[in-house]
């Protein structure tokens, strides 16, 4: 389902996510939407950047996202958060993730959400 106001992404994600459902992942980004990761790595569109997800989904995790604040000024909005992620490295061994997300999210021409900067790491 779309994300119809900005207070739905986190839930939406986190749905999309656990569910390993990487064509709901990649409707949540706008085709310009930039991911940022650590050490400077950037990609740019639902195609790199599912390129990117698929090593945090090969965890096979579940991820929770506490929203922390979301600032909304006319069809863009400001959103923070605390995630954790726990899954399974490739010999199994438990793998847990953790961070401070900062994301931007533009309402699209049919009044939806999508996240057009992701910087899951940018608050830490």
């Amino acid at each position: 389902m779309p994300i119809q106001h900005p207070s739905q992404a986190s839930s939406y994600f986190t749905t999309a996510f656990n569910a390993a459902d990487r064509t709901a992942l990649l409707a949540y980004y706008t085709p310009d939407a930039k991911l940022s990761l650590p050490g400077g790595q950037e990609h740019t569109g639902p195609a790199a950047i599912g390129q990117a997800m698929e090593g945090f989904l090969a965890l096979k995790g579940i991820m929770q996202i506490e929203p922390l604040y979301l600032i909304e000024q006319g069809d863009t909005c400001l959103l923070r958060g605390k995630w954790r992620l726990e899954g399974k490295g490739p010999d199994g061994s438990p793998v847990v993730m953790e961070g401070s997300n900062i994301e931007v999210l533009r309402q699209q021409p049919d009044g939806t959400w999508k996240c057009s900067i992701d910087a899951p790491f940018g608050g830490n």
